[in-house]
């Protein structure tokens, strides 16, 4: 794997990742709830404060620059008034989201565990790994 990550305490033959996907899905959550939902999201103990929407902002920024849909976007005239506009109804090729989900929930945790506690003989030796 690329990016380092820590091994999972008490079980040091697995490693603690999560799919992308879904923190994009929470970022984008707590983006709609900070608009949308009445939320004070000014609040800095908040999970909503202003530095978790920044990194919302970035991570989604960097999921799409990532990912790049290039599907293109057609063009029609309108009746109407004549000038031409986009259109965004457009059919799009996706990854199938449902097997997505049915491989992270075949490979999730099947119980909690210690966040604090700090594995010792990571055999990957990175027990000290921090951001």
């Amino acid at each position: 794997m690329r990016n380092k990550t820590l091994p999972i305490p008490d079980d040091d033959s697995h490693y603690i990742v999560s799919l992308s996907v879904f923190h994009q899905l929470h970022c984008l959550n707590r983006l709609r709830l900070a608009i949308y939902g009445g939320v004070d999201w000014t609040d800095e103990d908040d999970s909503l404060g202003i530095t978790h929407i920044d990194h919302c902002i970035n991570a989604l920024r960097q999921s799409l620059m990532c990912s790049a849909d290039l599907t293109p976007l057609t063009w029609r005239r309108d009746l109407e008034d004549g000038v031409a506009k986009e259109v965004m109804e457009v059919v799009h090729t996706c990854r199938d989201f449902d097997a997505v989900i049915e491989w992270g929930r075949d490979r999730q945790l099947q119980k909690a565990f210690n966040f604090t506690k700090m594995v010792e003989s990571d055999p990957l030796g990175w027990n000290t790994y921090a951001a």
